[in-house]
């Protein structure tokens, strides 16, 4: 599996990766929306 992340996404609320490709298949993850510049 291949771990996909961005520069700058916001902080995640558990533990997990933005995103795990494995061959064809991308597996994400999702959560709210966030500010980046609030954090709220």
């Amino acid at each position: 599996m291949k771990q996909v992340s961005t520069k700058r996404p916001p902080k995640p609320s558990g533990h997990y990766s933005q995103a795990m490709v494995r061959g064809d298949v991308v597996h994400i993850s999702g959560q709210l929306p966030v500010d980046p510049a609030t954090g709220e």
